[in-house]
């Protein structure tokens, strides 16, 4: 089931995506959850499905809501942006691959060429100062953004990358579509909340796209956001301790 919302009343030229749902370190949903609550983009739609968990959250009004996907958009500096949000992935490989290739459509139906997906990298001791690897889904997008000056995933990891963070990017190949995929160095545990690597992945965004954060408020920001951070965050990390848990037991590290 889709709510629309505001998707046909707005004429989009060109957008980029920039996708972070839970997965190890929940680092992609905190960066595009900030985002989102600095920026103040629009919802343009919110997808429910049947291959997200079948279960509701309960907010600080008592409302139980269920699992869903969405998606905002905002113009920034002659720019437009959509931007993807979530409180779970898809259950299973379907439901991955289904939202994957939904997100890519939408993109390519509004003439979109780009799309960045961030992830972590789950280790089990943290050095104070994260690194950020990236994979790309063609050599252009590495040239146009400079992204030599970060680590190549493939240099220092072989495993594989999992959820709709990693099927996006091969997917991405498929439809003409470039695609960065940035991925953190964060906590391996279920319960680690990556705020520090979000603020990593944070300042390589706002430095690309020119988002106007303001990189010496925005560490005390998210200091100041962290217990608030941690107490949403928790929620999304026992409902998908479950799966990820059956991730670990299939792969020795999880990425993604």
């Amino acid at each position: 089931m889709i709510d629309f919302n505001e998707l046909e009343k707005i004429k989009y030229k060109n957008p980029i995506m920039i996708e972070g749902l839970p997965g190890i370190g929940n680092v992609g949903k905190i960066a595009v959850d900030f985002i989102i609550e600095i920026l103040k983009p629009i919802k343009v739609f919110e997808l429910i499905s049947d291959k997200l968990p079948a279960c509701i959250f309960v907010d600080n009004n008592n409302i139980g809501r269920l699992c869903c996907i969405e998606v905002y958009y905002k113009k920034i500096k002659g720019n437009e942006y959509f931007f993807v949000s979530g409180n779970a992935q898809p259950v299973n490989e379907e439901g991955v691959y289904e939202l994957a290739n939904f997100l890519l459509n939408i993109l390519k139906d509004n003439n979109g060429k780009e799309i960045v997906t961030i992830g972590g990298i789950g280790l089990e001791q943290i050095e104070k100062d994260v690194k950020v690897y990236y994979i790309a889904s063609n050599t252009k997008i590495v040239k146009k953004y400079n992204l030599n000056k970060l680590k190549r995933y493939c240099d220092s990891f072989a495993g594989p990358v999992l959820g709709v963070t990693g099927v996006l990017v091969g997917l991405s190949q498929r439809k003409q579509i470039s695609c960065i995929n940035l991925l953190v160095e964060t906590g391996a545990s279920m319960h680690y909340v990556g705020i520090h690597g979000a603020r990593e992945v944070l300042k390589i965004l706002n430095d690309k796209f020119n988002f106007g954060l303001n990189i010496k408020m925005l560490d005390k920001e998210i200091n100041s956001l962290e217990k608030e951070i941690t107490k949403k965050i928790e929620k999304v990390i026992e409902l998908n301790q479950e799966i990820e848990q059956k991730k670990m037991r299939e792969f020795m590290s999880y990425i993604g």
